[in-house]
C-alpha cells in the first residue's frame, strides 16, 4: 500500500485515526492492540510472504533482548561480577 494511494488516504488512514480517537479513554494495551492490528493489515496488503518475513525478523531481533533482560534481573553482586568493576 503506497502512502499516496487513494485506498490508504481515504479508507485506511481515516479508519486508523478514528479508531485510535474512539479508544482514547481506553487502557493503553487496547489502543496498542488496535494499532498492532492496523499495522498488520497495512503490511498484509503487500503480501503474506512479506508479512511473514517481517514477523520472523521481529521475533529474531527481540529474542536476544528477552534473554538479556531475563539475566539482568539477577543480582550481579551475588555472582561475583563486582570484582570486574573495582577500581582500587
Amino acid at each position: 500500500m503506497v502512502f499516496a494511494s487513494g485506498i490508504f488516504l481515504f479508507i485506511f488512514l481515516p479508519i486508523t485515526i478514528a479508531g485510535n480517537w474512539f479508544l482514547r479513554n481506553q487502557p493503553t494495551w487496547l489502543k496498542n492492540a488496535f494499532l498492532l492490528i492496523m499495522s498488520a493489515v497495512f503490511y498484509l496488503e503487500s503480501g503474506v510472504g512479506q508479512f511473514l518475513l517481517l514477523v520472523m525478523s521481529i521475533i529474531e531481533e527481540t529474542e536476544p533482548d528477552l534473554v538479556i533482560s531475563m539475566y539482568s534481573a539477577y543480582d550481579l553482586n551475588a555472582s561475583g561480577a563486582e570484582a570486574l568493576f573495582k577500581f582500587n
